[in-house]
C-alpha cells in the first residue's frame, strides 16, 4: 500500500500456518514470536499449537494440551534482550497458563488471592514482556509480573466495566483500558495512577484496544474499537482531553473515524505500517487500514477470499505475513507484499 500502488494491497495466500494439524474448534488467539519464524495458535480444543512458519511445509515444532483452560486469550510474550520464547493462554477460568516452549515446562498460575474475579480471558502484554495486564471484576484492571507469575498488589480501578486492555509503546509507561461506558483511562504505570481520560467518539462500548508506534516519533497511534462496528484511530501526539479529576471524559477527536463494519468489532492488531481489525460477528468481516495514510484497503479482501468468520488476528514482526484464524479451525496465512 504505497503512494504508487494506489492504496491498494498486493497479497499472496500461503499454505496455512496450521496445514498440518489444524484445530478442532475456532482458534480464539494466534501471534508470532518476535524474533523467531514460530506461530502458536490456540483455541476451544483446549491445545496450544506451535509451528515452524516458512509459508510452504508450517512444520509442527511442538503442541501443549491444556484439559482445564478452553483458550479464550494467548501470545507470545515479547522479546526485549534476548531469544526466549514464552508463551501465555487463558481463559474463562481464574487462573492462566505460562509455557516456556523451548523447555516444555508449563506452569499454571492462580488468580490474584482473594479476588472475585472467576475469569481471566483478556489480557495484553507489556512490549518488554515483563507484565501482563488483565480485565478483571468490576472496572478493575489485574496487574501480574509475566516472569515470576506474581500479582502486584496494586489494583488499577475504572468506574466502569473493564473490557479492553493496552499497553503503549515500548518506554511510554503507559497502560490503556476501556469498556461498557466508552471511557478511555489512561494509566502511567511508574505510580500506577491514571493521568489521563477521555470520551471514545460515538460512545458505543469498547470492545478491544491496540497501540502502534509512529517511525521516527515517541507518538503513537490509539486504536479504539467498539460494538458498533466503528474503528477510532487517535493520533496520541494529537490528542487534547482534560486531566482525569480536572472535568475528565470528555471525547476526543480520532484522526479517522472508520466505519467499515457493521457487527462488534472483537480483534484489532497493528504494526506501524498497517492495522488488522475484525468481527466475528459477520461472516468475512476483515479490513486492512493503511498507517499514516489511514485509508482502508479498496481491493482486499474481496468476496472470494475464503475468509470465513475471522476469530483471531496476528501479524508478524516486519508486517509481511498476516494470520488468520476462523471458526473452522484454520490459521489461513498471507503475505503482504507491498507492506
Amino acid at each position: 500500500m504505497e503512494a504508487d500502488d494506489g492504496g491498494e494491497l498486493r497479497v499472496e495466500r500461503v499454505a496455512d500456518a496450521n496445514v498440518k494439524l489444524p484445530g478442532k474448534a475456532s482458534i480464539q488467539c494466534v501471534s508470532f514470536h518476535g524474533k523467531l519464524d514460530l506461530l502458536m495458535a490456540a483455541g476451544f480444543d483446549k491445545t496450544v499449537r506451535f509451528f515452524h512458519v516458512d509459508g510452504r511445509e508450517n512444520a509442527l515444532a511442538s503442541q501443549l494440551h491444556v484439559g482445564d483452560l478452553p483458550v479464550h486469550c494467548g501470545g507470545f510474550l515479547p522479546v526485549a534482550r534476548d531469544s526466549s520464547c514464552v508463551a501465555v493462554v487463558a481463559g474463562r477460568r481464574p487462573y492462566f497458563y505460562r509455557y516456556d516452549v523451548q523447555a516444555g515446562a508449563a506452569t499454571k498460575i492462580a488468580g490474584r488471592p482473594r479476588s472475585k474475579d472467576k475469569s481471566l480471558e483478556r489480557f495484553a502484554a507489556a512490549p518488554d514482556g515483563e507484565l501482563l495486564a488483565f480485565t478483571g471484576h468490576d472496572g478493575g484492571v489485574l496487574l501480574c509480573d509475566a516472569k515470576r507469575g506474581s500479582w502486584l498488589p496494586d489494583e488499577l480501578k475504572m468506574n466502569g466495566t473493564a473490557r479492553a486492555v493496552a499497553f503503549g509503546p515500548a518506554g511510554s509507561h503507559l497502560l490503556y483500558s476501556s469498556g461498557g461506558d466508552a471511557e478511555v483511562y489512561v494509566w502511567d504505570l511508574r505510580k500506577n495512577r491514571c493521568v489521563e481520560k477521555f470520551g471514545d467518539a460515538g460512545a458505543s462500548p469498547t470492545s478491544a484496544l491496540c497501540c502502534a508506534p509512529r517511525p521516527g516519533t515517541r507518538d503513537h497511534w490509539l486504536h479504539v474499537a467498539s460494538e458498533s462496528g466503528v474503528l477510532n484511530a487517535y493520533d496520541r501526539a494529537g490528542v487534547v482531553a482534560p486531566p482525569a479529576g480536572f472535568g475528565g471524559g470528555a471525547p476526543a477527536a480520532p484522526a479517522r473515524a472508520v466505519l467499515s463494519l457493521t457487527t462488534t468489532v472483537d480483534t484489532v492488531v497493528a504494526s506501524e505500517k498497517i492495522v488488522a481489525f475484525s468481527s466475528k460477528w459477520a461472516k468475512d468481516a476483515l479490513r486492512i487500514l493503511h498507517l499514516p495514510s489511514l485509508k482502508v484497503s479498496p481491493n482486499w479482501p474481496t468476496s472470494k477470499t475464503p475468509l470465513h468468520y475471522v476469530t483471531a488476528l496476528a501479524l508478524n514482526r516486519d508486517s509481511s505475513l498476516l494470520a488468520i484464524g476462523n471458526d473452522r479451525g484454520k490459521v489461513l496465512l498471507y503475505k503482504l507484499k507491498n507492506i
